[in-house]
């Protein structure tokens, strides 16, 4: 079998699958590009998309989501302040860092008991703040180095007191109690109390000592708990970056996977296209990553509402001597009061503008420090130290982020600076292994700014074309060749996947039609879509993460790059290929052809083939997170969602189940004599739409047929009877035997919810009954609450729903539809049912698809289903001189064992089993 992802090893194994100074010239960048070229126009093109209106209905709002990280360890850091001021704040003295001391050896001298859920907050608190302090930015500025000690002092005091039962007490209470009242609403999500037994694993002595340590020295302006928690902007922007780097760390993984099966199936003789539910996997799993990241990007925000941007979220983690320096010289230089949040604005702005090109209208470099003067009246001398900051942060910028012609250029420079500094030349702004160094998010930011106005520039009516003549790279990318994204890469993303993209949201099927659900199954698309529709806008993390995700891809794959874009085309274009000849096939049907359902969704599906119709930009589009992502979008809207319409639009699906089911409680089918019913039946048998209830057992099956087609309970009753009286000698019904008064309700539609798990958890964001399947007891008690241990479990879920499910999704509905339809008529035929409806519909001026169906349902139920419901023996039962379930089930043996596979399957499944 192919190698699984690492964590089904383990109880570790998905924790990642679903699951850390001189001057310097800058040229002057007219925006790099060279002269453009008309638009494409003929087969790039799209066509008028068709109404899609009536998707948009079933978007379900997303369920309420978890808080993130920053909530819970402030959250938890405030009740601890709570409950010690509840404890008695010593007089004279006010609730400070400081007090909190006093309290805590107070508590200690009384031998007081010490509430349990307390000593939890306290350890998340300090858990949280040392994995920051020792992470990134090596312990951090000295107040927050005062507050941790602080923290830790307390836990060793603390820790030896005895602690109050919790029985009497819930989690609720005690949140409410040390709130004042207040609703906590993330209570739910904070866990049961540990036990003790379950701490020993993360009572690492360096993070939480077990034996006394030296009481830190009160400061002499000691921070209250509302400054400490509103000065928390570089604290909370490092943990944004850790968690980037985490959900980065996914993706890897899972691109990872995607090598190891490849060669696998190449050494294994597997069919080439088992990859694709490789690929579905990895793009549903890195887009669910890039959801989580806008939803920390957004309560980042929120929090501190300067910190707009990664340039400011960049100049706080990794600038704050500067800071330091500019807060100095305006406190020296400047008449009105600037805070600490006003130089980060300031810093972060000269950040954007240093990633900008010189050339672009929007980069305001030249007004930055004279805007600043005025507004804080700072004096000349003040001014000239801030020209200096400023220039000194750009040429930071130029030796982290450079381009490849900037680098030739300050060759000489980085090479006198480097014993100074021996990281200089290469990214050293964020030490971590996914996002910082050789694969550089900001990198890959300073490329979507310049990009941005290369788009801006450029008409409408002209195609976009990067300067190349190594201007981004000293040759163009060659798969094989790469390793790191900050260089390497550049060449591929500015010269042709980018400018790919622009063309297909100006001339294509992104800026042409608004696809429904494309924010839960691709919110990678619109990301590009946006940052495309508006280039000059400050790029996003949202937007950085989507694009550093793809070139991560990329480089995980780069050395069997060339055969997955060329499999990802062939994959593609055999769906269309197979929907074309759905659509030649039912044309030979002319009742079904008319009919149109099939007529407008068939459409809809087959307007989706414009993902796939650029001919230059294969790399573009057929790059690992990019193909997933169209063949996500074609796997759960344009087959599932729209397929599943086209598997019953006339009831064949429902007609062929009974059948089936019918036969094999008879005996006269067997599991596994008809594989493709097997399938299409293992697919379907949980479905209420379907079967109204669990699966019927003889002696239900005409009555439950009656009440799926649209039937109440009476009325499918009496229809059952009569087919009983038809078919079992000794039924003899009393009471009202006149027809059925035919009270129809809606025939309720079957939906892809009802029998798809990996649906409901892409397309519904529907994770109530997620479970964690990879971690012990006690990792999910130490992690419960986590944003990216909840990102973890749920896409875990939803790739193990992925990989149970892939003979599901590896089957094309729409030509499904059609072979069933096919069928149905066929049946028709044999059973020698034509000219009886037909005769029927003469008597009773009745013409058209629909009625004939209606006719044929009716002795379906009545005669074939009646005899598999009640007779003692099926299979020679006859009507119009035809053997019943001798007929039926020859034909269905015979008609579905000559499908050729190829037109009901799209990719190759692979079993897996773990």
């Amino acid at each position: 079998m192919p190698p699984k992802r690492k964590g089904r090893q383990t109880n570790n194994k998905k924790k990642n699958r679903g699951a850390g100074h001189g001057r310097s010239s800058q040229p002057t960048q007219s925006a790099p590009a060279r002269p453009s070229r008309p638009a494409p126009s003929g087969p790039m093109s799209v066509q008028t998309p068709p109404d899609m209106s009536e998707f948009e209905r079933r978007n379900q709002q997303l369920h309420q989501d978890y808080p993130t990280v920053y909530r819970r360890y402030k959250d938890a850091t405030r009740r601890f302040f709570n409950y010690m001021e509840k404890q008695g704040v010593p007089e004279g003295s006010t609730m400070s860092v400081n007090t909190i001391m006093a309290i805590a050896d107070k508590m200690y001298e009384e031998g007081r008991v010490v509430d349990p859920m307390a000593l939890k907050d306290l350890k998340l608190a300090i858990r949280v703040r040392n994995r920051v302090a020792r992470s990134v930015y090596r312990g951090g500025d000295s107040g927050h180095q005062h507050l941790l000690a602080v923290l830790v002092y307390c836990w060793t005091v603390l820790v030896t007191l005895p602690r109050s039962s919790t029985k009497g007490t819930t989690e609720t209470e005690y949140y409410e109690e040390v709130s004042g009242g207040s609703e906590n609403r993330y209570a739910p999500l904070q866990g049961e109390i540990e036990d003790d037994e379950e701490d020993d694993e993360e009572m690492d002595e360096t993070v939480f000592p077990s034996a006394p340590v030296p009481r830190p020295e009160p400061e002499l302006e000691p921070m209250s708990l509302e400054e400490l928690m509103n000065s928390d902007e570089r604290h909370d922007s490092v943990l944004f970056l850790l968690s980037l780097e985490e959900i980065m760390a996914m993706v890897v993984l899972q691109y990872q996977v995607i090598l190891k099966n490849h060669e696998f199936n190449l050494n294994a003789d597997v069919p080439q296209s088992a990859i694709i539910e490789e690929l579905i996997e990895a793009s549903v799993a890195t887009n669910m990553g890039i959801q989580q990241v806008h939803k920390l990007e957004l309560d980042l925000e929120l929090q501190y509402p300067h910190l707009t941007n990664p340039y400011r979220v960049l100049a706080t983690v990794v600038l704050p001597e500067v800071t330091k320096q500019i807060t100095a010289t305006l406190r020296q230089h400047a008449s009105v009061k600037c805070t600490e949040k006003d130089v980060i604005i300031f810093l972060g702005d000269c950040l954007e503008c240093s990633f900008r090109n010189t050339s672009d209208p929007l980069n305001r470099a030249e007004f930055m420090v004279p805007d600043l003067c005025e507004q804080f009246q700072v004096d000349s001398q003040g001014e000239q130290e801030l020209r200096n900051l400023v220039k000194a942060v750009h040429t930071l910028v130029i030796l982290e982020v450079p381009f490849f012609t900037e680098k030739v250029q300050n060759r000489q420079l980085v090479s006198d600076m480097r014993s100074d500094v021996p990281s200089l030349g290469s990214p050293s702004w964020l030490s971590m292994d996914r996002i910082g160094g050789k694969r550089a998010i900001h990198h890959t930011i300073r490329l979507l700014q310049v990009f941005g106005q290369i788009v801006k520039g450029t008409p409408q009516d002209q195609e976009v074309r990067s300067r190349q003549n190594s201007f981004f790279a000293p040759s163009p990318w060659i798969p094989g060749r790469s390793s790191s994204i900050a260089g390497d890469l550049d060449e591929l993303l500015m010269t042709d996947i980018l400018p790919h993209f622009v063309t297909m949201y100006r001339h294509g099927i992104l800026g042409k039609a608004e696809l429904p659900m494309m924010d839960q199954i691709a919110p990678f698309w619109v990301n590009i879509r946006n940052y495309i529709r508006h280039p000059e806008k400050t790029v996003t993390w949202s937007l950085a993460f989507s694009v550093h995700a793809m070139l991560t891809a990329i480089l995980q794959t780069d050395q069997i790059f060339n055969s997955l874009v060329s499999i990802n085309e062939t994959v593609f274009n055999n769906y269309f290929e197979q929907v074309e000849w759905a659509q030649t096939i039912m044309k030979k049907e002319p009742d079904s052809d008319s009919d149109p359902k099939f007529r407008h969704n068939t459409e809809v599906v087959l307007f989706l083939r414009n993902l796939g119709l650029w001919g230059r930009g294969q790399r573009a589009f057929w790059n690992p997170l990019c193909a997933g992502t169209i063949f996500s979008y074609l796997t759960f809207f344009g087959n599932l969602e729209v397929g599943t319409i086209l598997l019953d639009n006339r009831a064949q699906l429902r007609i062929i189940m009974y059948l089936f089911h019918g036969l094999l409680l008879n005996g006269i089918v067997r599991k596994g004599q008809v594989p493709f019913l097997d399938i299409m039946f293992d697919c379907f048998k949980n479905s209420r739409a379907i079967w109204e209830g669990p699966l019927p057992r003889r002696g239900e099956l005409v009555q439950r047929f009656w009440m799926c087609f649209g039937l109440n309970v009476e009325d499918s009753k009496k229809m059952a009877r009569t087919a009983q009286e038809l078919y079992d000698p000794g039924a003899r019904h009393n009471g009202d035997r006149r027809d059925p008064t035919w009270k129809r309700r809606k025939m309720k539609a079957l939906e892809p919810a009802e029998f798809s798990k990996s649906y409901r958890r892409v397309c519904n964001r529907d994770f109530h009954d997620v479970v964690d399947n990879y971690h012990t007891p006690e990792q999910r008690q130490r992690n419960n609450g986590r944003d990216f241990y909840k990102l973890t479990v749920r896409t875990n879920d939803t790739l193990d729903a992925i990989d149970e499910e892939q003979q599901l999704l590896s089957l094309n509905l729409v030509s499904c539809g059609t072979i069933l339809e096919q069928f149905v008529c066929s049946l028709v035929r044999i059973m020698q049912w034509d000219p009886l409806i037909k005769s029927m519909m003469s008597r009773n001026n009745l013409n058209g698809g629909d009625e004939h169906r209606q006719g044929a349902v009716h002795l379906f139920a009545l005669h074939l289903l009646g005899a598999l419901d009640f007779a003692a023996d099926p299979m020679d039962q006859e009507f119009l001189e035809v053997p019943l379930g001798r007929a039926s089930s020859h034909f269905l043996t015979v008609f579905f064992n000559r499908l050729d596979p190829g037109r009901a399957m799209w990719f190759q499944a692979v079993s897996v089993v773990d």
